[in-house]
Protein backbone atom coordinates (compact mmCIF):
# COMPACT_ATOMS: atom_id res chain seq x y z
CA UNK A 1 0.00 0.00 0.00
CA UNK A 2 3.05 2.46 0.72
CA UNK A 3 4.70 1.69 -2.40
CA UNK A 4 1.46 2.73 -4.46
CA UNK A 5 1.08 6.11 -2.17
CA UNK A 6 4.84 6.93 -3.25
CA UNK A 7 4.10 5.80 -7.07
CA UNK A 8 1.49 8.15 -7.31
CA UNK A 9 2.97 11.31 -5.72
CA UNK A 10 5.91 10.94 -8.30
CA UNK A 11 3.19 10.96 -10.53
CA UNK A 12 1.69 13.72 -9.72
CA UNK A 13 5.16 15.62 -9.40
CA UNK A 14 6.02 14.88 -12.86
CA UNK A 15 2.61 16.16 -14.57
CA UNK A 16 3.35 19.41 -12.56
CA UNK A 17 6.92 19.51 -13.84
CA UNK A 18 5.18 18.98 -17.34
CA UNK A 19 2.51 21.65 -17.19
CA UNK A 20 5.84 23.95 -16.65
CA UNK A 21 5.35 25.39 -12.83
CA UNK A 22 8.82 27.02 -12.72
CA UNK A 23 10.97 28.07 -9.34
CA UNK A 24 9.56 31.04 -8.14
CA UNK A 25 7.15 31.75 -10.90
CA UNK A 26 3.57 29.96 -12.46
CA UNK A 27 2.74 27.99 -15.11
CA UNK A 28 3.31 29.23 -18.44
CA UNK A 29 2.16 27.84 -21.80
CA UNK A 30 5.64 28.44 -23.11
CA UNK A 31 7.88 26.76 -20.43
CA UNK A 32 8.92 27.56 -16.71
CA UNK A 33 8.24 31.28 -15.91
CA UNK A 34 12.10 33.12 -15.64
CA UNK A 35 12.96 35.47 -12.78
CA UNK A 36 14.01 38.89 -14.10
CA UNK A 37 17.21 39.10 -12.12
CA UNK A 38 18.77 42.92 -12.11
CA UNK A 39 22.37 44.28 -12.39
CA UNK A 40 23.03 46.16 -9.67
CA UNK A 41 26.69 47.79 -9.27
CA UNK A 42 30.05 46.15 -8.55
CA UNK A 43 31.31 46.58 -5.29
CA UNK A 44 33.97 49.44 -5.74
CA UNK A 45 31.25 51.44 -7.94
CA UNK A 46 32.10 55.09 -7.45
CA UNK A 47 29.13 57.70 -6.19
CA UNK A 48 29.25 60.53 -8.06
CA UNK A 49 27.08 63.53 -9.11
CA UNK A 50 26.75 63.78 -13.10
CA UNK A 51 27.63 67.85 -13.59
CA UNK A 52 27.59 68.08 -17.17
CA UNK A 53 27.21 64.84 -20.25
CA UNK A 54 27.83 66.77 -23.57
CA UNK A 55 26.13 65.08 -27.14
CA UNK A 56 29.87 64.25 -27.86
CA UNK A 57 29.73 61.68 -25.01
CA UNK A 58 31.66 63.99 -22.82
CA UNK A 59 31.04 63.19 -19.29
CA UNK A 60 31.63 65.44 -16.27
CA UNK A 61 31.27 64.12 -12.64
CA UNK A 62 32.65 65.11 -8.88
CA UNK A 63 32.21 63.08 -5.66
CA UNK A 64 34.28 63.37 -2.21
CA UNK A 65 37.00 61.55 -3.64
CA UNK A 66 37.58 64.00 -6.51
CA UNK A 67 36.51 65.26 -10.37
CA UNK A 68 35.95 62.67 -12.59
CA UNK A 69 35.90 63.07 -16.29
CA UNK A 70 35.54 60.17 -19.32
CA UNK A 71 34.66 60.28 -23.00
CA UNK A 72 32.52 56.92 -23.90
CA UNK A 73 29.55 57.00 -26.10
CA UNK A 74 28.07 53.79 -25.70
CA UNK A 75 27.29 53.18 -22.25
CA UNK A 76 24.58 50.42 -20.46
CA UNK A 77 22.68 52.70 -18.05
CA UNK A 78 20.89 51.12 -15.31
CA UNK A 79 18.21 51.95 -12.73
CA UNK A 80 19.71 52.13 -9.21
CA UNK A 81 17.83 48.22 -8.60
CA UNK A 82 19.79 47.46 -11.51
CA UNK A 83 17.05 47.17 -14.39
CA UNK A 84 18.92 48.39 -17.42
CA UNK A 85 17.43 51.02 -19.17
CA UNK A 86 17.25 53.40 -22.61
CA UNK A 87 17.42 57.02 -20.75
CA UNK A 88 20.70 58.28 -19.67
CA UNK A 89 20.76 60.21 -16.14
CA UNK A 90 20.51 64.23 -15.88
CA UNK A 91 22.53 66.47 -15.01
CA UNK A 92 22.84 66.81 -11.06
CA UNK A 93 21.75 63.12 -10.46
CA UNK A 94 23.60 61.16 -7.55
CA UNK A 95 25.02 58.05 -10.01
CA UNK A 96 26.58 55.08 -9.23
CA UNK A 97 30.03 54.44 -12.27
CA UNK A 98 31.80 51.45 -12.63
CA UNK A 99 35.10 51.62 -14.94
CA UNK A 100 37.92 49.49 -15.38
CA UNK A 101 40.28 51.91 -14.75
CA UNK A 102 41.17 55.49 -13.09
CA UNK A 103 44.00 57.56 -14.78
CA UNK A 104 45.52 59.96 -12.03
CA UNK A 105 45.10 63.35 -14.48
CA UNK A 106 43.28 66.14 -12.97
CA UNK A 107 40.55 65.69 -13.39
CA UNK A 108 40.82 62.20 -12.88
CA UNK A 109 39.74 60.36 -15.90
CA UNK A 110 37.64 56.62 -16.50
CA UNK A 111 38.90 54.40 -18.69
CA UNK A 112 36.84 51.13 -19.67
CA UNK A 113 33.18 52.69 -18.22
CA UNK A 114 31.14 49.30 -18.05
CA UNK A 115 28.09 50.50 -16.67
CA UNK A 116 25.88 54.06 -14.93
CA UNK A 117 23.83 53.52 -12.55
CA UNK A 118 20.68 56.17 -11.32
CA UNK A 119 20.11 57.10 -8.31
CA UNK A 120 18.02 59.61 -8.77
CA UNK A 121 17.68 63.14 -7.31
CA UNK A 122 17.63 62.03 -3.85
CA UNK A 123 16.58 64.85 -1.02
CA UNK A 124 18.14 67.69 -3.30
CA UNK A 125 16.22 71.05 -2.59
CA UNK A 126 18.06 72.27 -5.55
CA UNK A 127 18.90 69.67 -8.31
CA UNK A 128 21.38 71.05 -10.59
CA UNK A 129 22.19 74.02 -8.87
CA UNK A 130 25.60 73.81 -10.56
CA UNK A 131 24.23 74.00 -13.79
CA UNK A 132 22.46 77.16 -12.52
CA UNK A 133 26.03 78.77 -11.82
CA UNK A 134 27.92 77.79 -14.27
CA UNK A 135 25.20 79.09 -16.89
CA UNK A 136 24.83 82.56 -14.91
CA UNK A 137 28.90 83.12 -14.71
CA UNK A 138 28.89 82.14 -18.40
CA UNK A 139 26.19 84.92 -19.19
CA UNK A 140 27.64 87.50 -16.86
CA UNK A 141 31.18 87.48 -18.53
CA UNK A 142 29.33 87.49 -22.12
CA UNK A 143 28.06 91.09 -20.88
CA UNK A 144 31.73 92.63 -21.02
CA UNK A 145 33.75 89.92 -23.16
CA UNK A 146 36.86 92.17 -22.33
CA UNK A 147 36.64 90.99 -18.73
CA UNK A 148 38.31 87.48 -19.75
CA UNK A 149 40.88 88.52 -22.23
CA UNK A 150 44.06 87.52 -21.19
CA UNK A 151 43.97 86.33 -18.10
CA UNK A 152 46.10 83.90 -16.39
CA UNK A 153 43.69 82.92 -14.31
CA UNK A 154 39.50 82.94 -12.94
CA UNK A 155 38.75 82.37 -9.56
CA UNK A 156 35.19 81.28 -8.63
CA UNK A 157 33.71 82.19 -5.21
CA UNK A 158 30.82 80.65 -4.28
CA UNK A 159 31.90 80.18 -0.53
CA UNK A 160 28.46 83.08 -0.21
CA UNK A 161 26.49 80.41 -2.74
CA UNK A 162 23.36 79.24 -1.59
CA UNK A 163 22.65 75.65 -2.67
CA UNK A 164 25.17 73.26 -1.20
CA UNK A 165 28.01 73.13 -3.86
CA UNK A 166 30.86 70.78 -2.66
CA UNK A 167 34.31 71.66 -2.62
CA UNK A 168 34.92 69.32 -5.60
CA UNK A 169 32.02 70.87 -7.67
CA UNK A 170 33.24 74.19 -7.18
CA UNK A 171 36.54 73.02 -8.23
CA UNK A 172 34.61 71.49 -11.94
CA UNK A 173 33.01 74.36 -12.04
CA UNK A 174 36.01 76.69 -12.07
CA UNK A 175 37.88 74.55 -14.27
CA UNK A 176 34.60 74.41 -16.91
CA UNK A 177 35.31 78.19 -16.88
CA UNK A 178 39.35 78.20 -17.23
CA UNK A 179 38.65 76.15 -19.58
CA UNK A 180 36.41 78.37 -21.72
CA UNK A 181 38.99 81.25 -21.09
CA UNK A 182 42.27 79.48 -21.32
CA UNK A 183 42.85 80.16 -17.91
CA UNK A 184 44.18 78.37 -14.52
CA UNK A 185 41.27 78.10 -12.21
CA UNK A 186 40.87 78.62 -8.73
CA UNK A 187 38.81 78.73 -5.81
CA UNK A 188 39.64 81.43 -3.22
CA UNK A 189 37.97 83.93 -1.97
CA UNK A 190 39.40 87.38 -2.42
CA UNK A 191 40.89 87.64 1.15
CA UNK A 192 42.49 84.31 0.43
CA UNK A 193 43.86 86.13 -3.00
CA UNK A 194 45.17 88.47 -1.38
CA UNK A 195 46.94 86.26 1.45
CA UNK A 196 48.42 83.83 -1.04
CA UNK A 197 50.10 86.76 -3.25
CA UNK A 198 47.66 86.61 -6.78
CA UNK A 199 45.67 89.48 -5.90
CA UNK A 200 48.53 92.40 -4.49
CA UNK A 201 46.04 95.38 -4.73
CA UNK A 202 42.17 95.58 -5.01
CA UNK A 203 42.14 98.99 -5.69
CA UNK A 204 44.48 98.83 -8.57
CA UNK A 205 42.85 95.92 -9.54
CA UNK A 206 43.30 91.89 -11.01
CA UNK A 207 45.51 92.85 -14.11
CA UNK A 208 46.07 88.68 -14.50
CA UNK A 209 43.15 87.23 -13.30
CA UNK A 210 39.42 87.34 -13.18
CA UNK A 211 37.05 87.45 -9.77
CA UNK A 212 33.58 85.69 -10.35
CA UNK A 213 31.15 85.46 -6.86
CA UNK A 214 28.10 84.12 -6.64
CA UNK A 215 26.01 85.50 -3.13
CA UNK A 216 22.73 84.38 -2.04
CA UNK A 217 19.98 83.16 -0.07
CA UNK A 218 16.94 80.46 -0.34
CA UNK A 219 13.27 81.44 -0.04
CA UNK A 220 10.09 79.73 -1.29
CA UNK A 221 6.92 80.51 -3.12
CA UNK A 222 3.44 80.97 -2.54
CA UNK A 223 3.25 77.80 -4.22
CA UNK A 224 5.61 76.09 -1.95
CA UNK A 225 8.63 75.94 -4.69
CA UNK A 226 11.69 76.63 -3.88
CA UNK A 227 13.83 79.32 -4.93
CA UNK A 228 17.12 81.14 -5.04
CA UNK A 229 17.87 84.95 -4.92
CA UNK A 230 21.23 85.81 -5.79
CA UNK A 231 23.97 88.20 -6.95
CA UNK A 232 26.62 87.56 -9.49
CA UNK A 233 29.85 90.14 -10.26
CA UNK A 234 32.44 89.83 -12.55
CA UNK A 235 35.73 91.68 -11.52
CA UNK A 236 38.89 93.07 -12.37
CA UNK A 237 38.95 96.15 -10.80
CA UNK A 238 36.90 98.89 -9.33
CA UNK A 239 36.42 100.33 -12.58
CA UNK A 240 36.04 96.68 -14.80
CA UNK A 241 33.26 95.02 -13.64
CA UNK A 242 30.21 93.58 -14.66
CA UNK A 243 27.13 92.73 -11.84
CA UNK A 244 23.63 91.05 -12.03
CA UNK A 245 21.60 92.11 -8.88
CA UNK A 246 18.24 90.57 -7.62
CA UNK A 247 18.74 87.66 -9.70
CA UNK A 248 16.08 84.68 -8.65
CA UNK A 249 15.51 81.67 -10.19
CA UNK A 250 13.20 78.28 -8.84
CA UNK A 251 12.97 74.46 -8.85
CA UNK A 252 9.43 72.90 -9.56
CA UNK A 253 8.71 69.92 -6.51
CA UNK A 254 10.37 67.63 -8.74
CA UNK A 255 13.23 67.98 -11.03
CA UNK A 256 15.44 71.13 -11.70
CA UNK A 257 15.61 74.77 -12.60
CA UNK A 258 14.56 75.58 -16.11
CA UNK A 259 15.36 79.41 -16.04
CA UNK A 260 16.59 82.25 -14.03
CA UNK A 261 15.51 86.08 -14.25
CA UNK A 262 17.84 89.58 -13.69
CA UNK A 263 16.61 92.29 -11.48
CA UNK A 264 18.76 94.68 -12.77
CA UNK A 265 22.52 95.30 -14.53
CA UNK A 266 25.30 97.38 -13.81
CA UNK A 267 28.49 98.14 -14.84
CA UNK A 268 31.55 99.62 -13.46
Amino acid sequence: MGRKRLLGALACLLMLCGCGVGQGGMPSENGPAQQVQGKPAPQGALELRLLQREEDGQWLLAGESGVFTFCQEEIPFYTEGGEQVEDPPQAGQMVQAACGEILETWPARLEEVQGVWQMGWGEERFPNVWGLYLQVLRDLVAKSPALAEGIEYVNVDLSGAPGGLTPTEQQALAWCLGNDWGAQPLTLTQQQLEEEGYLSDPMEGWNSGLLLIITGRTTENASQEAGIEFEATAWRGPLAAYYFDGCTAWWPKEGSWTSYAVGQEAIS
